[in-house]
């Protein structure tokens, strides 16, 4: 039997199966016949689809047609999947461990009604929410929960919360796990969208009375590097699935994730004994790739809100008179570049408040042609859905980030930064990270003034969540003293287009980024 308990305004969901106590001691045994003598317990779950319905390119970006039978993921293989495992697994219990919003062209267009279709369609035993599904604020949230018919829980680091108060994740599990011991309740599991790393903060000091976290969040990929199953060589292995942390009184606390955007689903499988220990445990993230079928009763749900996706990504939304480059940005300033940044800046910005803005070259991954643009291209070209968050900096550490931008990858590629209301000088001749040599910045009161970067000021910074998060080698920017979280980018670049209509040389101004000489090293 299931429980769900719902902690309000804390930053987890616990589900709770009437048991008694759990610890984590071992994998599986020598001899399989000891596992007749325990009680198997399955854990089937997901987290961060962001929005792919459809099935990905294995970079989890739009399947093209030519790609055809090499597509993957999509909610029709998480469906069967699902199933599948309910059949095989006895006591199986499904979690979806939030950020079902946000990610693709499918949520611009149908927001909360496409993402409520499919999870009653999965119908999990419990979820969480995700941070994203707040990026709409609560007029986003209330319809969904409503349609669920249900209210839930979420997450960490949110935008648009309004009036909703949030604690720490770890008191919160800390206060809820005992009272619900006290009640009689000795099997924990904790559905925790707060990201790999708070959740093992979570293990070691709120881990005394809890059994195993499903996470999400920080797209984690947990694989066991001994494990022959199938899985994408392109995902990065993070850690054993599960991770299993000891906490200071020895006890095992079991922490699993599924990585992201539909391209896997986690199975996994603890045996209790009859006094309520975990003994073993087994599992690994079912790998979605083209072999695995696509459910007929979800790929028929799907071909309506398909059909209504293709008419929006279609439409045109401004026009542009210049071709929109991408495949310079890496090594200079491109006009891609210089309009994104221009559009985010824009979103913050006000009579008497102007930021700057920076961008990495990564971020762009699409041109757009000249002539009319459409709600697929505006997405296309930045479509990693990062929200578009204004920090404040010290002139120190956004000197260091336009620097790093300036410095090869792992691959020998530059990464420049694509600015606004910034011009910077920089010499690759120099050795790396003493190559910028000059940096103006535009005057944060009136727009139209520049003056020289003092490091020991505080600066209004826009950029993606990808750099606030220190992604890439940006480490500086996580020494921001405050971080406000806003919108997804494609909203954002898509409004600005809107505002401007036509895009033409006289709203594309250069000269920010200027780069004498060239890298060698």
């Amino acid at each position: 039997m299931v429980q769900m308990q719902l902690l309000i305004g804390a930053t987890v969901w616990i589900a709770l199966l009437v048991a008694l106590q759990c610890s984590a001691t071992d994998s599986l045994p020598a001899d399989p016949s000891r596992l007749s003598k325990l009680f198997p317990l399955t854990i089937i779950h997901m987290n961060d689809l962001h929005a792919r319905f459809a099935e990905t390119s294995e970079r989890s970006s739009k399947c093209k047609v030519e790609e055809g039978d090499r597509c993957i993921a999509g909610i029709a293989r998480i469906f069967h999947t699902v199933q599948e495992l309910r059949k095989r697994h006895r006591n199986a219990l499904f979690f979806n461990v939030g950020d079902n919003y946000q990610g693709t062209i499918w949520y611009n267009y149908h927001r909360w009604r496409v993402v409520a279709r499919f999870i009653k369609l999965m119908h999990p035993d419990a979820m969480t929410l995700g941070n994203h599904e707040f990026d709409d604020g609560l007029k986003g949230l209330r319809p969904y929960l409503d349609a669920l018919a249900e209210s839930k829980i979420s997450t960490v680091e949110l935008s648009n919360t309004e009036s909703i108060t949030f604690s720490d994740s770890v008191a919160a599990v800390r206060a809820e796990a005992s009272a619900l011991k006290q009640r009689g309740v000795h099997i924990i599991l904790v559905l925790s969208h707060c990201g790999l790393e708070v959740d093992k903060r979570i293990a070691l000091e709120a881990g005394e009375q809890v059994d195993v976290i499903v996470g999400g969040h920080s797209h984690s990929f947990l694989f066991s590097n001994s494990s022959t199953k199938p899985y994408n060589k392109q995902d990065t292995i993070l850690g054993d699935y599960p991770v299993v942390v000891s906490n200071s009184n020895g006890r095992k606390i079991l922490i699993v994730q599924a990585y992201a955007y539909g391209k896997y689903v986690g199975r996994l499988t603890t045996y209790f004994d009859a006094q309520g220990e975990v003994q073993h445990w087994e599992g690994y993230p079912v790998y979605l790739s083209s072999s695995i079928p696509q459910s007929p009763v979800a790929l028929r749900i799907l071909e309506p809100y398909r059909k209504q996706v293709q008419a929006y990504g279609a439409t045109k939304i401004a026009e542009t008179m210049v071709d929109l480059v991408q495949a310079s940005c890496r090594v200079g300033e491109c006009n891609l570049g210089c309009l994104v940044a221009d559009a985010i800046a824009d979103h913050y910005t006000n009579e008497t408040f102007h930021p700057v803005a920076i961008i990495n070259a990564g971020n762009f991954r699409a041109p757009i042609p000249k002539g009319n643009i459409t709600n697929e291209e505006a997405i296309g070209a930045s479509p990693f859905s990062n929200t578009v968050d204004l920090l404040t900096l010290s002139g120190d550490a956004l000197w260091k980030l336009v620097e790093h931008s300036l410095v090869w990858d792992s691959v020998k590629r530059l990464n420049v930064a694509q600015v606004a209301g910034l011009r910077v000088v920089a010499d690759l001749d120099r050795p790396p990270y003493s190559r910028v040599l000059s940096i103006a910045v535009r005057n944060l009161h009136d727009g139209i003034g520049y003056e020289p970067l003092k490091r020991t000021a505080n600066y209004k910074v826009v950029t993606m969540s990808f750099i606030a998060t220190g992604k890439d080698g940006f480490r500086w920017a996580l020494e921001r003293s405050e971080r406000l979280i806003g919108p997804l980018d494609s909203d954002v670049f898509i409004k600005y287009l809107k505002k401007l209509k036509v895009v033409n040389e006289g709203n594309l101004v250069g000269g920010r980024m200027v780069l004498n000489g060239t890298v060698k090293s």
